[in-house]
């Protein structure tokens, strides 16, 4: 029977790269374990299959059978094996030679003394006999222009801000709003501007859409009426807390929003597949044709009405409390 023989490939260091840091997946550990993986495949063959083979019915024993092992002489060794049988070899034990004449001392190698980097990203290497070398641009080639990025659209509903990417059905919808304040102290009745029966609570009303008088007659009065009563001027509330800024911050395609003071952004992915284009939409109705008077007011309505307002309002001759 012979001896089952070692077939494993053990030529690990062969295989590599010639830079291994290149090989995908490899690090200094994987690296060193393939420098030792082919002595340890050798070493379990030997102590794993050889050696039991050779004990099990192969080899009994090898001894030496004649000689010291002296300089100059030689050695019998025999062999004796399971079944019986021996065989004998010799091994000359060879002289001590005599120590070689020192070998003379090899040249300085040539050794890289300066490397500088130019402008148009050559190398410029100087070594250490005096000679230069410049090697060509190191930069790679330009690469291709990016696509042209999809801009952002805002959309405000009530303390919400929507945000999406151009092209993009639907907002992505962060609420702004802070915490509501604490309810002020209630002022005194004032004037009630509007049509129909006056709200309770109010101890004046004008009508901008009633006959007679112009709305600046009406205002001028009711405010003079307010005046002489008393009841016009409520009481100083207090000093709300200040505003605060609202605050951004990009993170790739999302945008991080957050009042100032919070610890954390509330992000919103903008960046999504484009979808289809729709459909083009049936033409509206004609809208409703606004009023003067009833649905709004033109710029100079507005500057008479603040007008007639300042010219009403009470004069406080009293002291202003510092707050």
């Amino acid at each position: 029977m012979a001896l089952e023989r070692l077939t494993a490939d053990v030529a690990y260091i062969s295989k590599l790269d010639n830079y291994p840091p290149d090989d995908p997946g490899m690090t200094p550990n994987k690296l060193k374990s393939l420098f030792d993986q082919g002595s340890v495949d050798i070493k379990n063959y030997i102590n794993n299959t050889l050696l039991p083979q050779l004990e099990a019915g192969y080899i009994d024993s090898v001894e030496r059978t004649d000689g010291d092992g002296s300089p100059g002489t030689t050695d019998t060794y025999t062999i004796a094996f399971h079944d019986g049988s021996t065989k004998t070899f010799q091994i000359y034990n060879g002289r001590d030679g005599i120590d070689g004449e020192k070998g003379d001392k090899g040249d300085t190698g040539n050794g890289i003394a300066s490397a500088v980097l130019n402008e148009d990203y050559t190398l410029a290497l100087t070594f250490t006999d005096g000679t230069s070398y410049t090697t060509p641009s190191i930069r790679g080639a330009k690469g291709d222009k990016g696509d042209t990025g999809a801009g952002l659209e805002f959309d405000w509903n009530g303390t919400q801000l929507g945000i999406r990417q151009e092209g993009q059905s639907s907002y992505q919808y962060v609420n702004l709003k802070g915490d509501k304040g604490d309810t002020g102290d209630k002022g005194e009745s004032g004037v009630y501007v509007g049509s129909g029966d006056m709200p309770e609570g109010y101890n004046v009303q004008i009508d901008p859409n009633g006959d007679g008088e112009t709305l600046q007659d009406m205002i001028a009065s009711a405010l003079l009426e307010a005046k002489n009563s008393g009841e016009f001027k409520g009481d100083t509330g207090e000093q709300g807390p200040p505003g605060k800024n609202i605050e951004f911050h990009w993170n790739g395609t999302q945008l991080g929003v957050r009042v100032e003071g919070e610890s954390e952004y509330q992000y919103v992915d903008l960046r999504g597949p484009q979808g289809p284009k729709g459909d083009k939409g049936t033409d509206g109705k004609d809208g409703y044709t606004p009023q003067k008077g009833v649905d709004y007011y033109t710029d100079a309505d507005k500057a008479e009405i603040v007008s007639a307002v300042l010219a009403a309002l009470p004069v406080y001759e009293g002291e202003v409390e510092s707050v």
